[in-house]
């Protein structure tokens, strides 16, 4: 899951599991990069729901 998938998921549906993506977001970069993908995300779906 992207930041752009989130959004374009976001103006169809209620919510977006992105599980997967914080897990390897951790798994490669630890708990910064999974901090930075979950803030891109949470921006990406305040964008989304406008």
């Amino acid at each position: 899951s992207t930041p752009a998938q989130a959004r374009a998921t976001a103006q169809l549906a209620d919510g977006v599991v992105v599980g997967s993506a914080i897990v390897d977001a951790l798994a490669t970069g630890g708990v910064g990069a999974a901090e930075r993908l979950v803030r891109q995300l949470a921006a990406a779906l305040r964008e989304g729901t406008g």
